[in-house]
């Protein structure tokens, strides 16, 4: 797959996530690009330490697909005005 199908993908599930179900959208919305983030930073660690043969894709794929759960999350709560459904309970 290349970065714009993941990308592409990865919008479509969190968008139909936000509108099925925001307090599992939001909690995934914060764990998931923490996880990215961090395997991302791990990668590149290991990768100067010791050159790898992982393409160079591989880390532009990873550095963008942490951004869409975070715009997405902010752009639902922003549409929402911020009143949650969850947090009203």
């Amino acid at each position: 797959m290349k970065t714009r199908e993941i990308l592409l993908f990865e919008i479509i599930i969190f968008t139909a996530l936000w509108l099925y179900d925001e307090y599992v959208a939001f909690i995934l919305s914060i764990i998931v690009p923490a996880i990215l983030f961090a395997i991302l930073i791990i990668s590149l660690i290991s990768e100067m330490i010791e050159k790898s043969n992982v393409p160079r894709s591989y880390f532009k794929t990873m550095f963008f697909a942490v951004i869409p759960p975070i715009i997405i999350a902010i752009l639902y709560i922003y549409n929402s005005g911020g009143q949650m459904e969850w947090l009203l309970e």
